[in-house]
């Protein structure tokens, strides 16, 4: 559907018609994918010359196209070096799932896990890649950040106490332990250590967001604030722009209340998915047109 939408409003890149071929192959549709190359322009050396990396890639040659889109800077040019790149990963990925079990391996379905989703399966991936490497700390820090994630934080805190325990001047391990401890509502424990992590990495503004919120947990409005105005360039989902109108409206700020919200309600709307044009609530198949 959204492919479709594309070449209505006419694609600045090609490829469109064979990505959609694939569509309806991976759908058990042969025949519609046979239909729609049909419709896809030929690639003839005079249009490839202008448009060599995207020929490349539509002929499989992802590493060559890789390297023709990396020397342009333009849109296109960048579209291409995404597809490319995107393709040789999977590829890589295809060929660690036919070798022996490794670290690697289990941490990489650890990471396409966690971007699906999937926490308890993230957290198996990991436990499978310290099975390989027992006491690896790279790989307890992963275990405890899955289990964070995972919500299964009654084995997460004693993980990732014991690791601040053995690294204490570490501020990523620093910086898990107090947003764990934030998580289990264990403020008062959690702002020491998160202040220790922002003193031991001043320039990373996720344990500042961290911090900014514990503070506003604990009624400590004006420490709060310095952190949260800082970690707000990097608010994706809104949440440090709603703990900011929490300070500002319990400082009396009311202006600085009222836009902080107003910011944090556009961002949770940029967060919630799409519908599908015209209001439908499922796209079904079709058939070329």
């Amino acid at each position: 559907s959204i492919y479709r939408r594309v070449l209505a409003a006419g694609s600045p890149v090609g490829g469109v018609h064979e990505a959609v071929a694939e569509l309806y192959e991976r759908a058990g549709k042969p025949e519609w994918a046979a239909a729609e190359l049909k419709r896809a322009p030929p690639r003839t050396p005079a249009a490839c010359a202008s448009k060599q990396s995207e020929c490349l890639f539509l002929d499989g040659k992802f590493r060559e196209a890789l390297r023709a889109a990396r020397a342009s800077k333009s849109p296109v040019g960048l579209y291409w070096t995404i597809r490319a790149a995107n393709s040789l990963a999977t590829e890589s990925v295809a060929r660690l799932e036919t070798l022996p079990p490794s670290v690697e391996l289990h941490l990489i379905r650890a990471e396409i896990a966690q971007a699906q989703g999937r926490r308890a399966d993230a957290v198996t991936a990991v436990r499978a890649a310290l099975a390989l490497a027992p006491g690896d700390a790279a790989i307890e820090m992963a275990l405890g950040e899955a289990l964070v994630r995972a919500n299964d934080l009654g084995e997460a805190l004693p993980l990732i106490e014991r690791l601040a325990r053995e690294h204490p001047r570490d501020g990523s391990i620093l910086f898990m332990l107090g947003d764990a401890l934030l998580l289990s509502q264990r403020i008062d424990d959690a702002i020491p250590v998160l202040e220790r992590a922002v003193t031991a990495n001043p320039g990373a503004l996720a344990p500042r967001a961290s911090l900014g919120r514990a503070y506003v947990q604990a009624g400590r409005f004006e420490a709060a604030l310095p952190h949260l105005e800082a970690a707000a360039v990097e608010d994706e989902d809104g949440d440090v722009h709603y703990q900011l109108a929490r300070a500002y409206q319990a400082l009396q700020r009311m202006d600085e209340a009222k836009l902080a919200m107003t910011e944090y309600q556009k961002r949770q709307a940029q967060q919630a998915p799409a519908e599908p044009a015209g209001g439908e609530t499922e796209a079904t198949l079709t058939p070329p047109e």
